[in-house]
C-alpha cells in the first residue's frame, strides 16, 4: 500500500452518463487540493470523454488524469495492477466484471450501493451513495486504514480464486445440462437474423413494430422509472422503452444476444447477460418489468423461479407486462394435422418453443401475484402458421401454400374483426397478454 501522501486511483468502463466519470474527475480534484499525490487514469472510451479532457485542462488536472481508450481485455491486468483502488460510482450498475478483476490483483473497489453488487462483494469493496462528497470520504478512510483495505481486497483475491474457476464453472455449467432447458446458444445471431427482418436496426422498421408498440402502451414507462427488459434478445425493446426517458436494464442468457442489444448503443440503457432465475438486483428494484416472447422459451418448472425472481425485484404497485405467443388453443391443432401428413415427429420452431399457452393457463400462472390482472387477446402479426412451416427444410410446396391459405384465413380484416369481437378470440386469437398490478404496500 502506498504512503498516504500517494494514491492511484482508476476506474474502467465506458465513459457515459451512467458509469458517473465526472464523479470520479470530482473526487480527484479534491484529493490533490487537499495535497494527496493522486492520479487518476480511466480506461476506456465514450461520449463523455471530451467534456472530461476539456474540464482537466480548465483545472489543470492534465498531467493528473489520463485517458487511455478502448483497451483490450487481455491487457487490463496491467492497469489493474499498477492502481491502488479501482472506482465504480455508475448509477447504473448490473453486475459488472470490473470489481472481480479488480480482486484478481487484490485491489478493492468503491462502488455506486444502486448497483447489483452488494450482497455478493460486501465483505471485500466498498458500497456508497455515487455522490463526489460520499466517494471522497471513503477513499480518505481507505488512506486512513490502508491495512484493513489491504485484508480486504486479499480476501477478495482468496474468495475469486475459490468461486470464480474455469472448474466451478464448467461444474455449475453441466448441472444446468442436467436441467431441461433450452440452451443459450440456440438464441445466436443467426436465430435473430432469421426471425426479425431488421434485427439490429430501429424498431420502426422491425416486423415486430406493433407488438413493442403494444407492449409500450401496457407498460406507460415513465422518465426515471427503473424498468426491466426480461429476456431482451437484441435490444429492440429496451430501445424504445429507453426513449421514454426512463432508465433500462436489459438482460439475456444469450451472450450473442447481448452483443446484439449493445450494438444499438441505446442512451440511458445497460445490458447484461443474466440467468433470469439468479437475478443479481436487490428487492423491490424496478417500477416495472416487461417480458416479450420469453415465457415460451422457458420449461414450466424453470419459469415458476423465474416468475418468483420477478416478485423479488419488483417494487410494491409495480407493474409486469407479459407477451407470449402462440396460443396453443390456435397453432395446436393446425400443428398436429400438418406433422400427421408430412410423417414429422417435431417442427424446428417446437424446439425452443417449449411451454406454449392459452387463456386459462396464462391466467393461472399469476395466481400468485397480488394485485389487479388483466389477460388480453390480440392479433399482432407475429410469427403465424406459415412462418413455423417454413422454418422446416424439405417442406414440399404445396404445403407451404396451403398453410399461406390458413394464415389468410386469420389475417385479414374482416376475419380478424369477428374473431377478436367475439369469444373465439380465446381460441383463434394468435397472441396473449398479461398485466400485472402489484399492490402497494402504502
Amino acid at each position: 500500500m502506498r504512503s498516504r501522501k500517494s494514491l492511484k486511483l482508476l476506474q474502467v468502463g465506458t465513459l457515459n452518463p451512467q458509469k458517473n466519470p465526472r464523479v470520479s474527475l470530482a473526487v480527484l480534484e479534491r484529493l490533490r487540493a487537499k495535497g494527496i499525490d493522486t492520479k487518476l487514469t480511466f480506461v476506456g472510451d465514450g461520449p463523455e470523454r471530451v467534456g472530461l479532457e476539456k474540464k482537466c485542462r480548465r483545472l489543470n488536472l492534465e498531467s493528473y488524469a489520463v485517458f487511455t481508450g478502448y483497451v483490450e481485455n487481455k491487457d487490463l491486468g496491467h492497469y489493474y495492477k499498477k492502481c491502488d483502488l479501482v472506482l465504480m460510482p455508475g448509477t447504473r450498475e448490473t453486475f459488472s466484471t470490473v470489481p472481480l478483476e479488480a480482486l484478481i490483483y487484490a485491489k478493492p473497489s468503491i462502488i455506486s450501493d444502486d448497483s447489483g453488487l452488494t450482497e455478493v462483494l460486501s465483505e471485500y469493496c466498498m458500497f456508497v451513495k455515487p455522490t463526489v462528497g460520499n466517494v471522497y470520504r471513503k477513499i480518505l478512510d481507505f488512506i486512513k486504514n490502508g491495512k484493513k483495505y489491504e485484508l480486504r481486497g486479499q480476501k477478495g483475491r482468496v474468495w475469486i480464486k475459490k468461486n470464480l474457476t474455469w472448474e466451478r464453472y464448467a461444474k455449475d455449467f453441466l448441472s444446468t445440462l442436467e436441467e431441461e432447458q433450452v440452451l443459450p446458444e440456440v438464441y445466436s445471431k443467426s436465430y435473430f437474423d432469421i426471425h426479425h427482418e431488421h434485427p439490429r436496426s430501429d424498431y420502426l422498421y422491425s416486423e415486430r413494430k406493433n407488438r413493442i408498440a403494444r407492449g409500450i402502451e401496457y407498460l406507460e414507462p415513465r422518465p426515471r422509472e427503473k424498468i426491466l427488459d426480461l429476456g431482451c434478445g437484441n435490444g429492440e425493446v429496451s430501445q424504445v422503452i429507453s426513449d421514454s426517458g426512463a432508465f433500462v436494464w436489459g438482460v439475456d442468457y444469450s451472450i450473442e444476444a447481448i452483443a446484439l442489444a449493445k450494438e444499438r448503443r441505446a442512451k440511458n440503457a445497460d445490458f447484461s447477460v443474466s440467468d433470469a432465475e439468479r437475478l443479481s438486483f436487490r428487492d423491490n428494484y424496478f417500477d416495472k418489468v416487461i417480458c416479450l416472447d420469453v415465457f415460451e422459451h422457458i420449461y414450466p418448472h424453470k419459469l415458476e423461479k423465474v416468475l418468483l425472481e420477478v416478485k423479488r425485484v419488483l417494487k410494491p404497485g409495480g407493474r409486469f407486462v407479459v407477451a407470449t405467443s402462440p396460443n396453443s388453443f390456435y397453432l395446436g391443432p393446425f400443428m398436429s394435422i400438418a406433422k400427421k401428413l408430412l410423417k414429422i415427429k417435431q417442427f424446428e420452431s417446437e424446439e425452443y418453443h417449449v411451454n406454449v399457452f392459452n387463456y386459462f393457463r396464462l391466467k393461472k400462472l399469476f395466481k400468485g401475484f397480488k394485485g389487479k390482472k388483466s389477460i388480453t387477446l390480440t392479433n399482432d402479426g407475429h410469427f403465424y402458421f406459415s412462418s413455423r412451416i417454413a422454418m422446416n427444410s424439405n417442406i414440399p410446396g404445396w404445403v407451404k401454400f396451403a398453410a399461406k391459405l390458413v394464415d389468410y384465413l386469420f389475417e385479414n380484416p374482416i376475419s380478424e374483426k369477428i374473431i377478436l369481437l367475439s369469444p373465439l378470440k380465446i381460441f383463434l386469437a394468435h397472441d396473449l397478454w398479461a398485466v400485472v398490478k402489484l399492490k402497494d404496500n402504502g
